[in-house]
């Protein structure tokens, strides 16, 4: 699913923002999350669900939107301290 925005800082991902769309919902539904879990990550606005959490809760060990999302590794262009 495409991200609408992302942002990071300190080295902590402070958000991970993509569209709040049936085709996002059915995909969020088959890793196994209720829509009372969707409904907690949706934001104020209705239109965006925050993933950052969810993505680090299904294995991911980094996130780098230029190199496709979540990782399920630490990219050897990461910081020292995230090695």
């Amino acid at each position: 699913m495409p991200v609408i925005e992302s942002e990071g800082s300190c080295g902590e991902l402070e958000y991970v923002y993509v569209a709040n769309s049936p085709e996002t919902i059915a995909v969020l539904q088959q890793i196994g999350l209720t829509n009372a879990d969707i409904d907690e990550w949706t934001t104020d606005e209705g239109d965006c669900i925050d993933i950052s959490a969810i993505g680090f809760d299904a294995g991911a060990k980094w996130f780098q939107e230029s190199k496709g999302g979540f990782l399920d590794y630490t990219p050897e262009d990461a910081p020292e301290w995230a090695k």
